[in-house]
């Protein structure tokens, strides 16, 4: 099991955690910085459209691109883009909701927007804008949680956390990859996870390149999916499933490792 002094779900408060002991090498964790205005001081509005799995409505694109139209003659105050796919630039990433709801699906633009800190919003968003023809407050609009958590608030932690330059969620904890992720495609697994702070150890000449990694002086998290459990044998570490880290990010907290998390 994991080690006592971690605490019950494995890690040090962020206020306890030691001085940085030596350890293998890693990859830092990086957490992007795509910034909210232009170098002009125009507000930046770089929208993603989240279209789940049956696609974005075409008529709501078209009132996403009536919007760009209609800002146009703000162009001194604003920026405007859209976007296909998530990227670091990415400001705004919207979601259509039901009814009074705020909530979506758990995908991997939402975890890739929570991680990021971006502004998670409703379509409504997009609509009370076109209503008024300027962009308005997004608070009232942002979403509340995934379908799994619907009110974690997750997407306001982790953005409020940036505004603040508060560090990243996980402040000392590296991981040891092996095999393939069965979630999402291993490149978008590690972006999510990198950008709330996790560092992803090297292994030298191990397949797969920077993704694997020697464990022999990194604590305390192997994170381990769909390969034979012999591959870590030997290393005094806790192995886990890709999914205990997803759930965090989801929920923008540490959570507890129960038994579905843990793989030995």
């Amino acid at each position: 099991g994991i080690n006592a002094e971690y605490g019950p779900s494995g890690f040090r408060p962020p206020s306890d955690i030691p001085p940085t002991q030596e350890r293998s090498p890693v990859i830092s964790c990086r957490r992007p910085q795509g910034s909210s205005t232009t170098p002009s001081g125009r507000k930046r509005y770089n929208i993603l459209m989240c279209s789940g799995t049956l696609g974005f409505p075409k008529e709501k694109q078209l009132q996403i691109i009536k919007l760009k139209q209609t800002v146009k003659k703000d162009s001194e105050r604003y920026s405007v883009r859209l976007f296909k796919e998530f990227n670091d630039s990415v400001t705004h990433l919207i979601y259509i909701t039901e009814g009074t709801s705020l909530t979506c699906g758990r995908t991997t633009k939402y975890l890739q927007g929570v991680g990021g800190g971006k502004w998670l919003l409703s379509f409504k968003w997009i609509e009370q804008c076109l209503a008024v023809s300027k962009f308005v407050n997004e608070e009232p609009f942002e979403i509340q949680g995934d379908t799994d958590s619907p009110h974690s608030y997750a997407p306001r932690t982790s953005r409020m956390s940036r505004i603040m330059n508060q560090p990243p969620l996980f402040t000392n904890l590296t991981v040891f990859i092996v095999g393939d992720i069965a979630l999402m495609a291993r490149k978008e697994f590690i972006q999510i996870i990198e950008t709330v702070g996790v560092n992803i150890t090297i292994a030298p000449g191990a397949e797969g390149g920077s993704e694997f990694a020697t464990q022999s002086l990194v604590r305390p998290v192997v994170d381990i999916t769909q390969s034979p459990l012999s591959q870590v044998s030997g290393f005094e570490t806790e192995v886990i499933t890709a999914q205990w880290l997803l759930d965090c990010v989801s929920n923008y907290k540490i959570l507890p490792m129960d038994k579905k998390h843990r793989r030995r």
